[in-house]
């Protein structure tokens, strides 16, 4: 998505140098992820969000001390080899469950941990992006101060 995105051939096209995945997700007829060059995925936003299977629950404990107890009591509930991903503020995982949502309220329950929120969601582009490619978007760039391209058509 550049700053200036041109219709194409009933579609709109562009570049993104800082990716905005929510935008993609709004706007694209097609997305393809590149990764250190390479095509390693493509398709509608749906498509993709789809081919990483499940739904996100995401944790935000009320403190922040109860991140990585929050982290442990997820893991058991994340879908294949996934495992949790937090940012220091939210817990998210994968799972394809939905019956564990009521599972993960009684156990943080038990474990004294207040939530300022619990949801059950569809995975967002971010979260396909670290699906397919192992790693955060914003990880790369930090560590190389390489962009990542992203294109719609």
């Amino acid at each position: 998505m550049g700053d200036d995105p041109r219709p194409c051939g009933g579609g709109y096209h562009g570049a993104a140098h800082n990716p905005v995945p929510e935008e993609a997700d709004r706007l694209a007829d097609e997305i393809v992820v590149i990764d250190h060059g390479r095509v390693i995925a493509a398709g509608t936003p749906q498509q993709l969000k789809q081919r990483i299977g499940g739904q996100v629950l995401q944790a935000q404990p009320a403190d922040r001390a109860d991140v990585a107890e929050t982290e442990r009591i997820l893991a058991p509930f994340a879908d294949g080899d996934d495992g949790t991903h937090s940012d220091g503020q939210f817990v998210r995982v994968t799972i394809r469950d939905r019956s564990a949502l009521g599972q993960v309220v009684r156990r943080l329950d038990d474990a004294g941990i207040a939530v300022d929120d619990l949801s059950l969601r569809s995975p967002s582009l971010d979260e396909v992006f670290l699906a397919v490619t192992g790693h955060l978007a914003e990880e790369e760039q930090s560590q190389t101060g390489d962009t990542t391209e992203r294109s719609r058509t």
